[in-house]
């Protein structure tokens, strides 16, 4: 699902770079507040005050500037590589 997700952004940033709005990778946040974004206002305050400042000024906040494609995508062809049929070996 992740790298359908992914596969998806792509697709918008491309479709975008067609309609002539020039080429720009999407943000997770940008993408996170298209389709949620009052749940993404209320996630900087909840961070802060129950976790640390710390997590959201060097983890989440950054996390949030990627492009959606990254934070998609590696995740997504990780799990793909662990998740993945091993062969058997034949031991003789």
């Amino acid at each position: 699902m992740l790298c359908l997700a992914a596969l998806a952004v792509l697709g918008w940033d491309l479709w975008r770079l067609i309609r002539g709005e020039g080429f720009q990778l999407t943000s997770l946040g940008m993408l996170w507040f298209w389709l949620a974004p009052s749940s993404l206002e209320m996630l900087q305050p909840a961070i802060e005050r129950h976790l640390a400042l710390w997590l959201w000024r060097y983890l989440v906040f950054p996390l949030l500037e990627a492009p959606a494609l990254l934070n998609l995508g590696v995740p997504g062809l990780l799990l793909l590589w662990l998740g993945r049929r091993r062969r058997q070996r034949k031991f003789y």
